[in-house]
């Protein structure tokens, strides 16, 4: 066993020794070769980082991949996992009504803090003269309890389950428009929501078709929003108070940077010869509109707030009349403007994107309650607006005593009250009592 065991150890160290010479003869072969990719003088550990950069760059460009490639994953997770509802209108829609509502989701949507976050979206979808309003309800939240929401702040509106989804897809010849939109100037600024007629009055004439077969979408998604936006909107609101303007883009903050580094580079050269960029800056005179805009950023800040995308689309039988459709949708959204506004921009898969109700992983717009209200093309009397939606079972007739009395006699005749069941079989009868009050007939005489 001795002389065995002394071979082994002798052979185990000239293994050893072997190893030690080729690790010895690469490292100065590497040496040698990349002596010249490192100055004299610089520290052997700053030429090893020259040469391994690749390594962190590499860790950070695969992190922020994993990043993105989850928060895609989580959307089409949550979006396969919702499911779409058919709201049925009642014969009126309070807007105050519907911005409760909205109020009541920016308080309930949930706020993961790396878990995808879950959304509602309200869309208005137009084929011809007919109009359907559809909710959508990601995975993530109860669907019972935002129908309940639903129809305890909208009164007389039926939801029910639909299994059909939108669809802009080119077929028979039908060419689809869509558009995504941004806001203008920054995010913080509000919209304008006091308006004097109902805001959907117009989305909704630009929906109604000219010609057979024309449709078009009005899409509104809601999401709860960072927990940063109030701190940056304050922020951003300081910075006009103190003269800067509003938040400018990378570019101009990249020059400012250069400048300052560059300004203060001359300082330390030629201390004793100021020269402009080394001069503090004078303080900026604040005009009236900055310190208005400051204030509303303000007053919108202190309010319950959603992140939003709004998407828009407009279909026809040719792509150059249903970018024309689109254009109108559009110019239907600058009723809007107030010190903040609504642009069309760029969105990557816009169009399905809209037909799968995915938001895009960044939201654009952020809306306070009232604003989210006033963007929802939700008629306020269905019987007023330019299309036509389905009627909710629901729909109660008004009690007699507030029928008219005088007026222009249509028709009389007597009809037993347990035959009419809904205002559409109520329009169905052709013996039926009806009344005109005067301003009906003054209309009915002009035209």
């Amino acid at each position: 066993m001795t002389p065995f065991w002394g071979f082994w150890c002798l052979r185990s160290m000239e293994t050893k020794n072997h190893h030690h010479h080729a690790f010895a003869h690469a490292a100065h072969h590497h040496l040698v070769h990349h002596a010249h990719s490192i100055e004299p003088g610089v520290p052997w550990y700053v030429g090893y980082l020259l040469g391994h950069a690749w390594l962190p760059v590499g860790l950070l460009a695969a992190g922020m991949l994993a990043l993105l490639v989850g928060r895609v994953w989580g959307r089409h997770r949550l979006a396969a996992a919702g499911g779409w509802w058919e709201l049925r209108l009642g014969e009126r829609v309070s807007r105050p009504a519907l911005e409760a509502f909205v109020r009541t989701l920016a308080g309930g949507l949930p706020r993961p803090l790396l878990r995808t976050r879950p959304w509602v979206a309200l869309s208005v979808s137009s084929h011809e003269d007919r109009a359907a309003c559809g909710l959508f309800v990601s995975g993530g939240l109860s669907p019972a309890k935002v129908r309940a929401a639903v129809e305890q702040a909208l009164g007389g509106v039926t939801v029910e389950a639909e299994n059909s989804a939108l669809s802009v897809d080119a077929d028979g010849g039908v060419c689809w428009r869509v558009a995504s939109l941004a806001p203008v100037g920054s995010r913080y600024l509000p919209l304008r929501v006091d308006h004097r007629v109902d805001p959907a009055v117009q989305l909704l004439a630009s929906l109604r078709a000219q010609q057979a077969g024309e449709g078009g979408v009005v899409q509104l998604m809601l999401q709860a929003p960072a927990r940063s936006v109030s701190r940056k909107a304050r922020s951003q609101a300081a910075r006009l108070r103190s003269g800067h303007g509003l938040q400018s883009g990378l570019s101009l903050r990249a020059l400012d940077w250069w400048g300052s580094s560059l300004g203060g580079m001359l300082d330390v050269l030629t201390p004793n010869s100021p020269h402009p960029m080394g001069r503090p800056a004078p303080a900026r005179a604040v005009d009236p509109f900055s310190l208005e805009r400051a204030r509303a950023i303000d007053a919108k800040a202190g309010t319950l707030l959603l992140a939003a995308t709004l998407r828009v689309g407009a279909s026809a039988s040719g792509r150059r009349r249903a970018r024309g459709r689109l254009g109108g949708l559009l110019a239907a959204l600058g009723q809007y403007q107030e010190l903040g506004g609504l642009r069309r921009r760029w969105e990557p898969f816009c169009a399905q994107r809209l037909a799968r109700c995915l938001p895009p992983v960044k939201q654009r717009l952020l809306l306070s309650s009232g604003e989210a209200a006033a963007l929802i093309a939700v008629p306020e009397e269905s019987a007023l607006a330019p299309v036509s939606f389905t009627e909710s079972p629901s729909r109660r007739i008004a009690p007699v005593a507030q029928a008219p009395s005088r007026g222009l006699l249509l028709v009389a005749a007597t009809i037993p009250v347990s035959t009419v069941r809904s205002v559409s079989s109520l329009k169905r009868c052709s013996s039926t009592r009806m009344f005109l009050d005067r301003p009906a007939v003054a209309r009915a005489r002009c035209c």
